[in-house]
């Protein structure tokens, strides 16, 4: 065989496999996407010390509201994993949609993505886009 087939077909193979690593986490259920994230995030080998995105599988506990600051209640997915609490900024409390919509997260048990941004806030990642805003680990006094 001609090795001009041979380099033609390994192109098209590694062209394949690149194709289909972008096309199929979008075909797959909001809990393979989760786990496809978490997985291909671990991967990820950082030799000259970049940034890495700080994700991290989260399920919702519980959902309440402090005066004008909603309080979540978050637990990693592995079985011994801590429970931490986040609130929104004050006066950036959610629409009664969101809120709703949290509710259900946490009744479903829904895996949810927690990225952790540089200035040490946090954005919540659901299978719906909801408008949440900045989460931080301090809570209102």
């Amino acid at each position: 065989m001609p090795s001009w087939i041979v380099a033609t077909m390994l192109v098209g193979a590694m062209l394949l496999v690149v194709v289909v690593s972008f096309v199929l986490p979008s075909r797959l259920s909001w809990a393979m996407q989760v786990r496809w994230c978490m997985a291909a995030n671990a991967m990820v080998v950082d030799p000259l010390g970049a940034w890495l995105p700080d994700l991290r599988e989260v399920r919702i506990d519980a959902v309440d509201r402090v005066d004008d600051v909603l309080v979540l209640a978050v637990r990693g997915a592995a079985v011994a994993a801590r429970r931490e609490v986040l609130a929104t900024e004050p006066g950036t409390f959610p629409s009664a949609d969101t809120v709703g919509l949290l509710r259900d997260w946490r009744a479903l048990g829904t895996p949810l993505v927690l990225h952790s941004v540089p200035d040490g806030a946090y954005v919540l990642l659901g299978p719906v886009p909801t408008t949440l805003g900045r989460l931080t680990s301090r809570l209102p006094v």
